[in-house]
């Protein structure tokens, strides 16, 4: 209920379970510290602290969490939900419990997904060496084609344990949940996008701005209010990425108008006033379920309402979608390097597994004309 109570914007019966659901825990601690529904009720709460950004009782009933992880490592069969829970419980400290917006952390978060969906070291099932290298070195221009690989290769792997695993779950199969399913994946494929093209900003804006206008666009989706918490930091990367773009507008370094030449060969035009006004919207609709919003993003928000006051004159027409003649000279990152280029020509044209799609190409993150339905 406290975590139902979250997607339907209710917080104070959020706050209710919440309170409720920790009297019950602790009563139980004494005798049913090492039962599997015991911890789950602790993951729980940790996730509700998490939305609330209170780090430190957040912290508190993962330790819980992690007691009784650390309770069954010795027991030869636990609860059958036990790995589930340990994944679930994995992927979320690494989001939430560092920095989840630089890449290293990001990096380490896949592994532990890799792992916990696989059962395998990720260092385990690449060539010797190249797992260490890619934690212990910076994304640059000059080796970024290895980081897109490996990452491909992760996301190819976590695509396919996630698909066996939704077909498991037959009672939780409906529209509604495909279709929250099916926006998750994109804002993760496109928040993945964003950071790993932050690292080579010098070659990497115009795929950049195609991925955060995705970014914003999807947030105009139906069921976007349904998302869960993974969202919000993509979102803010995407509000912080219009938002500097407002400002060199405003100093007359920019034009106020955009247009992208999207890798699909389309081309969309908009106004960058009218986009981050979408994304102080898609914030505000977050914040009103996640308290962890207004706690770690309210001077982004202040800023963006600011330049928007400062430019209240916004064109609210809509994007215009219109078929092109463009056809980028690869499908996947423009080059401006002849090296790479070439380097990357290679990659492109070997042959890819047909039952798997990456979470980096364009076709794994939807064609463009669906996010522009009314």
């Amino acid at each position: 209920m406290t975590m139902g109570s979250h997607l339907v914007a209710d917080l104070n019966s959020v706050d209710f379970y919440a309170r409720k659901a920790e009297l019950e825990i602790a009563l139980l601690s004494l005798d049913h510290s090492t039962e599997f529904y015991w911890a789950a009720a602790c993951h729980y709460i940790y996730l509700h602290y998490v939305s609330d950004g209170d780090n430190y009782k957040a912290g508190y009933y993962l330790a819980k969490v992690n007691y009784y992880f650390n309770s069954q490592k010795e027991k030869p069969s636990p609860n059958k939900y036990f790995h589930l829970l340990e994944f679930h419980s994995s992927v979320v400290a690494s989001r939430f419990n560092e920095e989840a917006n630089t890449f290293q952390s990001l990096m380490k978060g896949m592994s532990s997904m890799f792992y916990h969906y696989s059962n395998r070291k990720i260092e385990d099932t690449l060539l010797p060496g190249t797992w260490e290298y890619c934690m212990n070195t910076k994304l640059c221009q000059q080796n970024y084609i290895l980081f897109k690989q490996v990452s491909e290769f992760i996301f190819k792997n976590l695509a396919h344990f996630k698909l066996h695993t939704m077909k498991t779950l037959t009672d939780c199969h409906s529209e509604g949940f495909f279709k929250s399913q099916r926006l998750l994946a994109l804002f993760v494929a496109e928040g993945y996008t964003i950071l790993f093209m932050k690292q080579i900003p010098e070659i990497s804006y115009s795929v950049l701005e195609e991925a955060c206008l995705k970014v914003t666009l999807l947030t105009e989706n139906e069921v976007f209010p349904f998302v869960l918490l993974a969202a919000i930091y993509i979102i803010v990367e995407a509000a912080q990425f219009h938002l500097e773009a407002c400002k060199q507008i405003e100093r007359g370094l920019k034009p106020r108008k955009a247009t992208v030449f999207t890798s699909a060969g389309k081309v969309i035009t908009f106004d960058y006033f009218s986009i981050l006004e979408k994304d102080l919207r898609a914030l505000h609709v977050l914040g009103q379920r996640y308290r962890r919003v207004s706690a770690s993003h309210s001077d982004l928000m202040l800023e963006i309402s600011q330049i928007l006051e400062r430019n209240n004159n916004v064109d609210m027409s809509p994007p215009v979608f219109s078929s092109s003649k463009f056809t980028p000279p690869l499908q996947s990152i423009p080059q401006q390097d002849e090296v790479l280029a070439r380097q990357l020509e290679e990659q492109h044209n070997v042959s890819k597994s047909e039952d798997t799609e990456s979470f980096l190409s364009d076709q794994s993150l939807g064609p463009w004309e669906e996010l522009f339905k009314d």
